[in-house]
């Protein structure tokens, strides 16, 4: 029954009447070419990072031209309507460069970090009244040549991690002013080299996953001793997982899994518990471009290099629907909101569309299923009830208490006659006896 009503609350999702288009500079641009009488071919400008803050409040992405976009929803409603605020920074690094990466700091309801594929990581504060952001800090490393593409905020908001494509990994202190805490050299450590095309933390933060060009995936162990704040990374385990680079590489919500999704068309599922493999969904025509899964952790998302969307179920990973995407000339993009099972999606010309539904998630669905289903046995039952009784039937109490009034006399004509009978037969009595 869950299954069956998880499919149906993403078929709603899909349904015309509940996609919302997002409407930034993007969607302005590519609706004005479309009317325009001399238009032309619309250039490509693909999301690069798309982020929504743990606390679903905020919703950020970059763009290949530099741009940065963020939404703030003023209400729970979680729509992109007249409840949100939009700022548009045009050139959110500087004009020669794109933010490759995006983070929101879940112990902070406006601080955005961002990674250039330089030797820097910006820290900004969104400051939605005035529609613009500011520059918080500017954390530098050692090396001009350096080319940090990634970063990740710890599930605590403790740390922030920043990693380029080859062997270096940094680990900035957000409690101490983001002071650099300690550098880790992958390469040196694992004995050859491969680069590094995705990352994760896991939920407690205490163990951070790798996944390599090369189709491997690397658990690193974080510790970190607060009586001398000493932190150190060890690896704990190198997994042959894939014959092909790692794009993707996500924790389920709850813990159980690790899912990681390949440009070889495979995507694995792990076994946080043991690291063993426990599926993988091989029926995937194309590279695995995106995915994620939905905050209940029923829901797996799947975007693939043909434009098509799959959901899979959780936990036994069995298809439940697969929608064509608008052809798009660049890599889809999927996410899903924080704290409901609605998602944003890439459409038509690089633009972005919500998906949202009547309830939040599909555990939402079940409930409001299972009321209307009781109610109708209500009334069943009610109706069967009332079958054969006459309008002007008085209520049960009143012919308890009709009933009980006419025992009552009843019993009283039956002790008067029984007294009656006793004087007679004493009468009698009394005349044999003198007799």
């Amino acid at each position: 029954m869950a299954d069956d009503l998880t499919k149906s609350f993403l078929k709603t999702t899909n349904d015309k009447k509940y996609i919302e288009d997002i409407e930034d500079e993007r969607f302005s641009y590519f609706l004005t070419n479309q009317k325009s009488r001399f238009s032309s071919s619309v250039s490509r400008n693909e999301v690069i990072s798309l982020e929504f803050h743990p606390a679903g409040n905020r919703i950020a992405y970059s763009r290949v031209d530099g741009s940065l976009n963020i939404w703030k929803f003023l209400s729970n409603d979680g729509r992109f309507g007249k409840n949100v605020q939009y700022t548009y920074v045009r050139n959110c690094i500087n004009s020669e460069k794109i933010a490759s990466d995006l983070s929101w700091n879940p112990q902070e309801l406006d601080h955005l970090a961002a990674a250039s594929n330089s030797n820097e990581i910006l820290v900004w504060s969104h400051n939605d009244m005035n529609k613009t952001i500011a520059k918080l800090k500017t954390l530098v490393v050692k090396g001009s040549k350096t080319k940090i593409n990634r970063c990740l905020y710890d599930p605590t908001g403790n740390w922030l991690l920043g990693a380029t494509k080859q062997e270096l990994i940094y680990l900035f202190n957000t409690q101490n002013e983001y002071e650099l805490q300690f550098t880790f050299d992958l390469w040196e450590t694992l004995g050859y080299q491969s680069s590094i095309t995705s990352i994760t933390w896991d939920n407690s933060g205490s163990n951070i996953f790798l996944g390599l060009r090369n189709g491997k995936i690397i658990v690193l162990e974080f510790s970190h001793n607060t009586e001398n704040n000493e932190v150190k990374f060890a690896i704990l385990l190198g997994i042959e997982a894939h014959r092909n680079s790692i794009n993707n590489i996500r924790m389920d919500p709850c813990g159980k899994y690790l899912i990681a999704g390949s440009t070889d068309g495979t995507c694995s599922i792990w076994d946080t518990t043991t690291l063993c493999c426990v599926h993988v969904i091989t029926e995937l025509n194309a590279a695995i471009v995106s995915l994620d899964i939905d905050h209940l952790g029923k829901i797996l998302s799947i975007c693939t290099g043909d434009d098509h969307l799959h959901f899979y179920n959780i936990p036994d990973f069995k298809l439940i629907e697969n929608i064509n995407i608008p052809p798009l000339g660049s890599d889809a993009v999927i996410t899903f909101h924080p704290d409901r099972s609605w998602y944003v999606l890439s459409s038509k010309g690089d633009t972005l569309q919500n998906h949202f539904s009547t309830v939040n998630d599909e555990l939402q669905n079940w409930y409001s299923t299972y009321e209307k289903n009781l109610n109708v046995v209500r009334n069943n039952r009610q109706n069967q009830s009332g079958v054969g009784k006459p309008h002007s039937q008085p209520n049960n109490r009143n012919s308890d208490r009709h009933y009980d009034n006419n025992k009552i006399s009843k019993d009283k004509d039956r002790h008067r006659n029984n007294g009656r009978k006793n004087d007679n037969m004493s009468r009698q009595h009394n005349r044999y006896y003198n007799e």
